[in-house]
Protein backbone atom coordinates (compact mmCIF):
# COMPACT_ATOMS: atom_id res chain seq x y z
CA UNK A 1 0.00 0.00 0.00
CA UNK A 2 1.35 3.24 -0.74
CA UNK A 3 0.21 6.70 0.92
CA UNK A 4 0.41 9.28 -2.27
CA UNK A 5 -1.15 12.02 -3.62
CA UNK A 6 -0.65 14.37 -6.90
CA UNK A 7 -2.36 17.40 -7.65
CA UNK A 8 -2.36 20.50 -10.05
CA UNK A 9 -4.02 23.75 -9.06
CA UNK A 10 -3.33 27.51 -8.00
CA UNK A 11 -2.23 28.94 -4.77
CA UNK A 12 -4.81 30.35 -3.20
CA UNK A 13 -2.52 32.98 -1.44
CA UNK A 14 0.46 33.17 -0.02
CA UNK A 15 2.07 30.74 2.25
CA UNK A 16 2.68 30.69 5.70
CA UNK A 17 5.99 30.19 6.68
CA UNK A 18 7.15 28.84 10.20
CA UNK A 19 10.82 29.01 11.44
CA UNK A 20 11.93 27.02 14.39
CA UNK A 21 14.17 27.25 17.13
CA UNK A 22 16.74 24.52 15.33
CA UNK A 23 16.33 27.08 11.88
CA UNK A 24 13.99 24.45 9.92
CA UNK A 25 11.00 25.73 8.53
CA UNK A 26 7.26 24.96 7.50
CA UNK A 27 5.71 26.39 4.38
CA UNK A 28 1.87 26.08 4.35
CA UNK A 29 -0.86 26.72 1.83
CA UNK A 30 -3.97 26.25 0.26
CA UNK A 31 -4.51 25.37 -3.66
CA UNK A 32 -7.56 25.02 -5.54
CA UNK A 33 -8.30 22.23 -7.95
CA UNK A 34 -10.56 22.76 -10.64
CA UNK A 35 -12.50 19.66 -11.86
CA UNK A 36 -15.31 19.92 -15.17
CA UNK A 37 -17.95 17.35 -16.31
CA UNK A 38 -21.07 16.77 -17.75
CA UNK A 39 -23.67 16.35 -15.44
CA UNK A 40 -26.91 13.97 -16.11
CA UNK A 41 -28.95 16.99 -18.08
CA UNK A 42 -25.47 16.93 -20.27
CA UNK A 43 -24.62 20.76 -19.08
CA UNK A 44 -20.83 21.21 -18.41
CA UNK A 45 -20.17 21.94 -14.94
CA UNK A 46 -16.90 23.19 -12.98
CA UNK A 47 -16.44 22.72 -9.45
CA UNK A 48 -13.26 23.80 -6.93
CA UNK A 49 -11.92 21.81 -4.63
CA UNK A 50 -9.68 23.01 -1.89
CA UNK A 51 -6.30 21.34 -0.18
CA UNK A 52 -4.01 22.34 2.36
CA UNK A 53 -0.62 21.65 1.95
CA UNK A 54 2.21 21.63 4.17
CA UNK A 55 6.09 21.43 3.44
CA UNK A 56 9.34 21.03 5.61
CA UNK A 57 13.02 21.88 5.15
CA UNK A 58 14.16 22.09 1.70
CA UNK A 59 10.26 21.63 -0.34
CA UNK A 60 9.51 24.85 2.66
CA UNK A 61 12.48 26.33 1.46
CA UNK A 62 11.20 26.35 -2.01
CA UNK A 63 7.40 26.71 -1.61
CA UNK A 64 8.86 30.07 0.28
CA UNK A 65 10.82 31.30 -2.64
CA UNK A 66 8.08 30.19 -5.55
CA UNK A 67 4.82 30.05 -4.28
CA UNK A 68 2.52 33.09 -4.10
CA UNK A 69 -1.28 33.68 -4.66
CA UNK A 70 -1.98 32.63 -8.21
CA UNK A 71 0.83 30.66 -9.32
CA UNK A 72 0.00 26.88 -10.78
CA UNK A 73 1.64 24.17 -9.14
CA UNK A 74 1.83 20.87 -9.41
CA UNK A 75 2.85 18.94 -6.35
CA UNK A 76 3.85 15.61 -4.79
CA UNK A 77 2.82 14.51 -1.52
CA UNK A 78 0.92 11.95 1.01
CA UNK A 79 -2.41 12.70 2.95
CA UNK A 80 -1.71 13.35 7.04
CA UNK A 81 -4.76 13.26 9.52
CA UNK A 82 -4.86 14.98 12.94
CA UNK A 83 -6.95 15.06 15.58
CA UNK A 84 -7.06 16.54 18.47
CA UNK A 85 -9.64 17.73 21.24
CA UNK A 86 -9.73 20.75 22.89
CA UNK A 87 -12.50 23.43 24.94
CA UNK A 88 -14.27 23.73 21.72
CA UNK A 89 -14.24 20.46 21.30
CA UNK A 90 -13.19 16.91 19.36
CA UNK A 91 -11.10 18.59 15.70
CA UNK A 92 -9.47 17.27 12.73
CA UNK A 93 -7.75 17.97 9.51
CA UNK A 94 -6.25 16.43 6.38
CA UNK A 95 -3.78 17.94 4.80
CA UNK A 96 -1.08 17.06 2.02
CA UNK A 97 2.31 17.21 3.13
CA UNK A 98 4.42 17.41 0.14
CA UNK A 99 6.99 15.31 -1.32
CA UNK A 100 7.68 18.07 -4.24
CA UNK A 101 6.62 20.54 -5.89
CA UNK A 102 6.80 22.28 -9.40
CA UNK A 103 5.84 25.49 -10.53
CA UNK A 104 3.68 25.28 -13.66
CA UNK A 105 2.81 28.60 -14.16
CA UNK A 106 3.46 32.86 -12.99
CA UNK A 107 0.62 34.54 -11.03
CA UNK A 108 -1.73 36.44 -13.86
CA UNK A 109 -0.97 39.47 -11.96
CA UNK A 110 2.52 39.32 -13.68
Amino acid sequence: MKNSVMLIGNAGADPEIRTFSNGQKSASFRIAVNESYKNANNEWVQTTQWFRLVSYGKVADRVEKVVQKGVMVAIDGRLHNSEWEDEHGRHSVTEVVLNDLFLISKPQNQ
